[in-house]
């Protein structure tokens, strides 16, 4: 019996349970609220001058990329979206044409076809185009057309591409002067092998032109091109460039990478004043850089063996024994309606001197090493500032080093 009550004794431990509230009598009033007056606010005495503020340095503003700007407002990236098509290059997609058929109907003009069959060369005066075997383009010819769509890119096996004096864009478009090639990674980009633009809006060649790993050629004329993607190096096909009348200035290094490079032609870049970015230049065979602002020779191109340097700012023929070294072929050289003053004795180191244009410069006299150049049969100076005396001395020295020469003076 002890130990149940020991059980069920409370412990001190244990929770008591709390009083209950007395409930208030209807009779008795509450308490009332007695509001307790504030402080009064120490008055300022007209003595004691107010204290001075001081105006607290606001902490730097962060600088926010434009780009995280655009991306947390909403109305901008609408705006940019809905007008892509007039601020940016539209983004080609292919995939949604089964065949060439479906990318010709996109064409805005009728295009005349010869079969694969016909061998008869493709005439350039007019648009016209080739089918190959299978019934797919092959080479396509676009003269004086007003708009070309971008979807002529999507074209699955064009091999040859040739445009005069037509457009890429629209007349709405044409308000700007940015023209860009409306190219992108397609399926033609792989076939293409030889691409000319001649009196046609291109002012850019976009980043994919690096995916032509195919193209062998690539001319351009009067486009209003002002520059050279970086990337270019990156057409290791490539063995003819052409790109005359243009706006530039200088060309990219990464030519350099372009190691078939045989044929090269920039004339007609009257802001262009140095080839330095050639120098060294493995491949390159042929130069022609006429009607520009050249004021010094290429240096170090070993298997160069026709330099057209015709209508440039040269005053001398410094370098030109590092020109052709390493290559037994004839060498013809155009120096003529240049400023050329005298002649470096280094031309006679020149591998094989077959040709020396040296017409319209300010030569007074030639160096005694070119008249031992055995190998030379023609040369040109004429239209100099030669006087009655050397001119003679120059006839009868050559009379008897060089028999086989023909010369102009």
């Amino acid at each position: 019996m002890k130990d149940i009550e020991e059980i069920y004794r409370p412990q001190a431990h244990m929770e008591k349970p709390k009083a209950a509230r007395p409930r208030m009598e209807m009779s008795e009033a509450p308490r009332p609220h007695i509001e307790r007056p504030k402080a009064a606010r120490p008055r300022m005495e007209m003595s004691e001058a107010p204290r001075p503020h001081i105006k607290r340095p606001k902490a730097a503003r962060p600088r926010v990329n434009q780009w995280t700007a655009v991306k947390h407002n909403r109305w901008l990236i609408f705006y940019l979206t809905y007008h892509r098509k007039k601020l940016f290059v539209t983004t080609l997609d292919c995939s949604s044409y089964a065949n060439d058929q479906e990318v010709l109907a996109t064409f805005p003009f009728s295009i005349p076809f010869l079969p694969w069959t016909d061998y008869s060369p493709i005439e350039y005066d007019k648009t016209s185009g080739r089918w190959d075997f299978f019934q797919r383009v092959d080479e396509l010819v676009i003269v004086n057309e007003n708009y070309i769509p971008p979807t002529i890119f999507c074209l699955r096996s064009l091999q040859n591409l040739y445009i005069r004096n037509s457009s890429f864009y629209t007349r709405e478009q044409d308000a700007t002067t940015n023209f860009p090639l409306p190219i992108g990674t397609t399926h033609s980009l792989y076939s293409l092998r030889s691409l000319r633009i001649y009196d046609t809006p291109v002012t850019h060649l976009p980043e994919e032109i690096s995916s032509l790993y195919n193209l062998e050629t690539l001319e351009l004329s009067n486009t209003g091109l002002v520059s050279l993607p970086s990337n270019i190096g990156r057409l290791t096909s490539l063995n003819h460039l052409s790109l005359i009348h243009q706006q530039f200035s200088t060309l990219p290094k990464t030519l350099m990478n372009l190691e078939k490079l045989f044929y090269l032609e920039i004339s007609h870049n009257p802001n262009l004043h140095s080839l330095e970015s050639l120098n060294g230049h493995r491949s390159i065979g042929i130069l022609i850089v006429n009607h520009c602002g050249i004021e010094y020779l290429p240096d170090d191109l070993p298997n160069l063996s026709q330099l057209y340097l015709s209508y440039n700012k040269l005053t001398d023929l410094d370098g030109i024994r590092n020109l052709g070294y390493n290559t037994e072929l004839k060498k013809v050289f155009y120096f003529d309606n240049n400023q050329i003053q005298s002649v470096s004795t280094g031309i006679r180191n020149v591998k094989n001197l077959h040709t020396l244009n040296l017409a319209r410069n300010e030569l007074t006299k030639l160096s005694p090493v070119i008249f031992n150049i055995s190998t030379m049969r023609y040369l040109d100076i004429k239209d100099n500032h030669f006087n009655k005396v050397e001119q003679d001395i120059i006839i009868e020295k050559f009379k008897i080093s060089n028999q086989f020469l023909t010369f102009s003076i």
